[in-house]
């Protein structure tokens, strides 16, 4: 998990895109994982981690006039609620990502 963590936190630093929290998830569910569950449960802890300290850091730094101005426009009490919605959609897409690697392993190593 922490080595999942701090491969999608390098890459994310170091270029501008967005689905490596899809693309790391999927390569340790192919490579590490021991077990679907262990690789959806890195994957989504890697990548909620990942956006959630990444959204609550542009939040309280810089970017708190857009985070409040999304939340107006889409009618939430909250612009925290955002955050935490970004981290869901996260954990979401990086669960599925590496439970998707593990049983493309599984797939492979059945077939042989």
């Amino acid at each position: 998990m922490i080595l999942s963590f701090l491969t999608l936190f390098i890459l994310q630093v170091l270029t501008p895109f967005w689905w490596w929290i899809l693309v790391v998830p999927f390569l340790n569910g192919l490579t590490l994982a021991g077990s679907s569950w262990r690789a959806a449960g890195a994957g989504m802890f890697s990548a909620g981690l990942l956006w959630f300290l990444g959204s609550l850091h542009l939040y309280l730094t810089h970017a708190r006039w857009i985070i409040s101005r999304i939340s107006l426009l889409a009618e939430a009490p909250s612009p925290y609620l955002l955050i935490i919605a970004a981290t869901v959609i996260a954990m979401v897409c990086g669960g599925f990502a590496g439970s998707s690697g593990y049983a493309l392993k599984a797939l492979v190593k059945r077939s042989d």
